[in-house]
């Protein structure tokens, strides 16, 4: 009987000469940026109520928040540690939108209230009754005049001064005070007139204070 040899040099199956599969590839990470994200969220709430009147003043540190924390999430993208510089920008100009904003409605708020007070600076003639406040004095002094708990301030030279005013409806005190520097010689007089007539004058002569007059009045 007869034994066939091994053919040693007889091909390697096809199997076994083709390469390994290469592995599937890593997914891309995803984008973090937690700094960025928590400054864009706390600047966009502060925008949202910026434009509410009061409750907009909230806003600042709201938006002073979401700027720092925008501004620390740009700086650790710049180090390599997040991944994320859009959210940190849009973080920034949110929160700086927003403080603008909030400071804007405060001014106008400002204003609004000394114009919607009980006086109008200066007179409104579709009000129905019109203030003039009038000071004489012969030393620069500190004015201070208007509705008793709506007080408004100038500081004057020698001469007189005046300014109008306007009004509705009354049921409030006026007033306006003069005070000047301690000097026996100096004249203080002051004067309101209500449509056009003197309802209360005072002259530093008749006054107990030499550098001080002031002169108060109903608004009826």
């Amino acid at each position: 009987m007869t034994t066939e040899s091994p053919n040693y040099f007889a091909p390697a199956s096809r199997h076994a000469a083709e390469p390994p599969p290469e592995p599937p590839p890593a997914e891309p990470e995803a984008p973090k940026n937690a700094y960025g994200i928590a400054g864009l969220a706390a600047g966009g709430v502060g925008l949202l109520v910026s434009w509410i009147p009061m409750v907009g003043l909230l806003c600042t540190p709201l938006g002073l928040t979401g700027l720092a924390l925008s501004s620390l999430g740009l700086v650790r993208f710049k180090r390599g540690e997040a991944t994320n510089r859009t959210v940190s920008i849009a973080g920034i100009a949110v929160s700086a939108v927003g403080i603008v904003v909030a400071l804007v409605m405060l001014a106008i708020l400002g204003i609004s209230s000394v114009v919607g007070g009980k006086l109008s600076y200066p007179a409104d003639a579709d009000e129905k009754h019109h203030i003039e406040f009038v000071v004489t004095v012969t030393t620069p002094a500190h004015v201070s005049y208007g509705a008793h708990d709506e007080l408004l301030e100038d500081t004057i030279p020698p001469g007189t001064w005046r300014q109008t005013a306007s009004y509705d409806t009354g049921g409030f005190p006026l007033n306006v005070t003069v005070d000047a520097p301690t000097n026996a010689a100096d004249r203080l007089l002051c004067t309101i007139l209500v449509d056009g007539k003197v309802v209360s004058s005072l002259t530093s002569a008749a006054s107990a204070t030499k550098n001080n007059v002031a002169c108060t009045a109903p608004a009826n």
